[in-house]
C-alpha cells in the first residue's frame, strides 16, 4: 500500500477535490 500513497499525494482523486470544495472544514471544537 506504500506505493499507493505517493500516487495520492502526487495526483489527488478528482473525486477528492470537489468534495473538499463543496464540504467545508468543520468548525474546530478544540
Amino acid at each position: 500500500h506504500a506505493a499507493l500513497l505517493p500516487r495520492q499525494r502526487r495526483r489527488p482523486r478528482p473525486d477528492v477535490r470537489p468534495l473538499r470544495r463543496a464540504q467545508p472544514p468543520p468548525p474546530r471544537q478544540h
